[in-house]
């Protein structure tokens, strides 16, 4: 049971589309050229499968309640993330559960964060390409995001056969008018929404397979 350690953040969540979104897609060669979209820095494309996304769901899932146990306030367990995240030498401890030192059983590890890591592999698996994602947390480097997000690209189908998913978890959808108009954004006030977001999504994969991309 988890002792609710995890942060939450304060984030205006509306899970209707927005009026903004264009729906836009990249092409194939577009992804070939450079291995990720959206001009993000150290971002690559994620190319997984349903099986490899429920691994890091489960995984992620662990990890959090880990997390949770471990921490007496939120900053602690934002930091023994960041800890956990970045691989300082000697966290987590000897009790960490052992995916912590599988590569194979942790792919979360791979440049992604706590909360948003499964996903981005649910999206991916079911054919939506994402360009960028973070946790959020306030040390050691800037954050890409305020609280957590997943930032993507999707058609118009897509996108319809995701709305409902995210208003079930309690999460939103963001456009970045400003900087990157053709993506979509998914929000949310903590990362256990982002999580049934991702469970949601993979449970709902016929309904990704049947829509046009």
């Amino acid at each position: 049971m988890l002792r609710h350690m995890i942060p939450r953040y304060d984030v205006d969540v509306d899970p209707t589309v927005p009026l903004t979104a264009s729906f836009w897609v990249p092409a194939p060669e577009e992804l070939e050229e450079s291995g990720g979209i959206g001009d993000f820095h150290d971002t690559e494309r994620i190319v997984t499968n349903l099986k490899e996304a429920r691994a890091v769901i489960d995984a992620e899932r662990q990890a959090i309640a880990y997390l949770d146990a471990n921490s007496s306030t939120p900053r602690e367990f934002d930091d023994l993330a960041d800890a956990i995240e970045w691989e300082t030498p000697d966290i987590p401890s000897d009790e960490a559960p052992d995916f912590f030192d599988q590569e194979d059983a942790w792919y979360g590890l791979n440049g992604l964060e706590v909360g948003v890591a499964g996903l981005v592999y649910a999206m991916n698996a079911v054919g939506i390409v994402t360009a960028a994602s973070c946790r959020s947390h306030h040390k050691g480097h800037q954050p890409r995001a305020d609280y957590p997000t997943v930032v993507f690209a999707a058609n118009r189908p897509q996108t319809d056969a995701l709305q409902p998913l995210v208003e079930s978890a309690g999460c939103g959808f963001e456009v970045d008018d400003v900087d990157r108009p053709k993506l979509l954004a998914v929000v949310a006030s903590s990362i256990l929404d982002m999580t049934e977001l991702a469970s949601s999504v993979l449970r709902a994969a016929s309904s990704f397979a049947q829509v046009e991309h």
